[in-house]
């Protein structure tokens, strides 16, 4: 939910210069950083269907060591050590399901090792044959030659364990991963893998921004997602047995069931050895760990700088894998990194919404109400490209943040209030923004002021996001009685001590929202407000704003419902009539918007004359507005990027400053 702040100019001069606060009020280090999430596992962070990915490229990886040197090869599941380098590892053998009553099923095994998770068909061994390897539950190394066939010994409890059938004490297998061999394809020959690139590319937006044309899309939101799940150890031994075991029922052929399939686990499809290479960091398969590497994921991302406006088509990042064998990460990674669109499509939709509410502000003929002595205060095309201070501070609340509660999840809030963020805004309620740009987005740069480099510096030293004391429906409701009998004369009693008890709670506060639809808006704005009633013992209504008016303190009116078109000039109609000394007298005179001889120069004159018309004006600036701008009307329902611009419309139609 989004809010839209009408009749204003801009904030008043806020603590911008304020003293920042004594250390033992800083806030703690823990906010600006700790471990991620434990429950974050990147293995099982994608697709389900890329985990059958990795033997599906056109190239596949040996180590140096194994590779071919010369007439026919065919890549073996189990090699000797050579050069120093360590033979093939094997963590594990397991069966493959079947169904175990079928006599007439081949026999297959899988055979998990550091560089593959190779399926071979077994046989009964002939009498004569040496075994080459006996399996007895444990892991091992290959120590044995390169040989075309191995032929494996097992004990009884392995023999059950593996589901083959009694008496298959020797069994023999054909020295090949068939998963390797790619046939037909022309980038395979010498089995040195490859680097694969993942573009994200975010294509034009189909309906929204379809009149948009140029630079428009923002681009933020991938620093979160690659901190937060990509950087440091985040492969685990433990990550992979559990990827491992989900994996291997998660991926099995729904056909198998019951007691004669091993309980339905299928280990075919887990490279588990490349996980575990990149836990040792031993990419090259040698049996030389490298601890620098530890669990980090072999990647290289390309991105443009966060905040860039572009263009649909062009490349916002690219994921590059930083080794041959891991050609398959980039894309498996996919998955998790082109969630990137929320994010970027929040901060595009603010800037959008922003540029719509800078141009009514230029039609209006708006002024900040800042300093001089920070920039030129009109709102005109050029002074808001120059994007001073007066200018900027002035439009920081023109649209507020309430989407925490209509979100998927805490994590759809951070990400798209952060994202509210990068428009220069900073009103939003959706507290998880602020806490994930503190972790998160903390750079720090040197030469660069921490208040720009660093959002902490932002936060504490600008107060570059807050929010203000705010009734909700229940807190004014709850003071009066709702019950059948009630008499509703006392509804409006009730509702206006609600009001007095608000305001005088907040009064020292810069800025105080107050819902006032509970019961009835119009009577609520038409009679409460502006009320000198001091019946219940405290300061009436109208004396407070008065002495918050004379203070330079901001009052928001928040009616919360009706049609933005229709209520919001009606509103700002009654206010100026019973709250009157509330708003600005001798407005200055309009200047020209339009360079003379455009041709919407003679549009914009024939418009004021209409406003002026409808106030029974001759001349002069009809756009009415609020002493200091420090009483607002903050309108939520309806507001979106296809009526905010008719509800602008509304109010200059109808001669109210936007």
């Amino acid at each position: 939910k989004i809010c839209l702040f009408v009749a204003s100019a801009g904030p008043l001069c806020r603590a911008e210069l304020q003293q920042r606060r004594p250390e033992d009020m800083a806030l703690p280090a823990s906010m600006m950083s700790g471990a991620t999430n434990p429950k974050n596992n990147i293995i099982l962070m994608t697709d389900g269907y890329k985990f059958s990915h990795h033997k599906q490229y056109p190239v596949s990886w040996m180590p140096p060591h194994a590779r071919p040197c010369g007439g026919d090869y065919a890549p073996p599941v189990l090699f000797p050590a050579k050069d120093g380098a360590s033979g093939a590892q094997v963590h594990s053998i397991r069966p493959v399901p079947t169904n175990i009553d079928d006599a007439s099923r081949a026999l297959k095994l899988t055979i998990i090792t550091n560089v593959a998770t190779a399926v071979v068909t077994v046989q009964p061994a002939a009498e004569g044959d040496a075994v080459d390897i006996t399996y007895d539950g444990k892991p091992f190394t290959y120590s044995g030659e390169a040989k075309s066939s191995i032929v494996l010994g097992l004990g009884e409890a392995q023999i059950a364990a593996l589901k083959l059938p009694a008496g298959c004490s020797k069994v023999k297998f054909v020295n090949c991963d068939e998963s390797k061999l790619k046939r037909g394809s022309a980038l395979n020959d010498n089995f040195e893998g490859g680097y694969n690139v993942s573009y994200f590319t975010p294509r034009a937006y189909a309906d929204m921004f379809a009149d948009l044309t140029g630079d428009h899309i923002v681009f933020f939101g991938l620093q979160y997602f690659m901190k937060e799940y990509l950087v440091g150890e985040v492969v685990t031994e433990e990550k992979i047995d559990a990827a491992d075991a989900f994996i291997g029922r998660y991926m099995a052929d729904v056909r198998i069931a019951g007691p004669n399939f091993v309980d339905g686990y299928d280990y075919t499809m887990f490279p588990r050895g490349d996980w575990e290479a990149m836990v040792s960091g031993d990419y090259d398969a040698t049996g030389k760990p490298s601890p620098e590497r530890k669990g980090v994921l072999p990647i290289k991302i390309e991105a443009l700088p966060e905040g860039t406006i572009q263009a649909p088509g062009v490349c916002s990042f690219k994921i590059t894998n930083t080794h041959p064998r891991f050609f398959w990460l980039p894309n498996f990674l996919e998955t998790l990194l082109v969630q990137v669109w929320y994010p970027m499509s929040v901060a595009t939709q603010a800037r959008e919404f922003k540029k719509t509410i800078q141009a009514y502000s230029i039609l209006s003929q708006r002024k900040s109400n800042m300093p001089e002595a920070l920039g030129a205060t009109e709102f005109t095309e050029a002074n808001i490209v120059e994007d001073n201070l007066a200018i900027h501070i002035a439009q920081v609340f023109d649209l507020l943040d309430f989407g925490y509660r209509g979100v998927s999840s805490h994590e759809t809030a951070s990400l798209g209030s952060a994202a509210y963020y990068t428009s220069g805004f900073e009103g939003s309620d959706t507290v998880a923004g602020s806490r994930m740009l503190l972790h998160y987005y903390n750079a720090t740069k040197e030469g660069v002021p921490s208040i720009i480099a660093s959002y902490k510096g932002c936060f504490e030293e600008a107060h570059g996001a807050t929010s203000v004391p705010a009734a909700e429906h229940s807190t004014i409701t709850s003071w009066a009685d709702v019950s059948p009998n009630a008499d509703a004369v006392l509804y409006e009693k009730a509702e206006y001590n609600a009001f007095t008890n608000m305001i005088k709670q907040y009064m020292p506060s810069f800025c105080v929202s107050l819902v006032s639809d509970g019961f009835n808006i119009w009577n609520a704005v038409t009679c409460l407000w502006p009320s000198d009633d001091n019946s219940n013992g405290g300061d009436s209504m109208k004396a407070m704003l008065s002495e918050r008016l004379a203070k330079g303190q901001l009052t928001l009116i928040r009616p919360d419902s009706g049609e933005g078109i229709e209520t919001l000039p009606q509103l700002l109609t009654i206010l100026y009539n019973v709250l009157n000394d509330h708003w600005q007298k001798d407005l200055e005179p309009l200047k020209p918007v339009f360079p003379a001889g455009d041709a919407y120069a003679a549009k914009y004159d024939a418009v004021l004359g209409k406003i002026r018309a409808k106030l029974g004006m001759a001349d002069g600036n009809p756009f009415r507005r609020c002493a200091g701008q420090q009483l607002r009307v903050l309108q939520g329902d309806g507001v979106a990027l296809d009526t905010v611009g008719d509800m602008l419309a509304s109010l200059l139609a109808n001669g109210f400053c936007a």
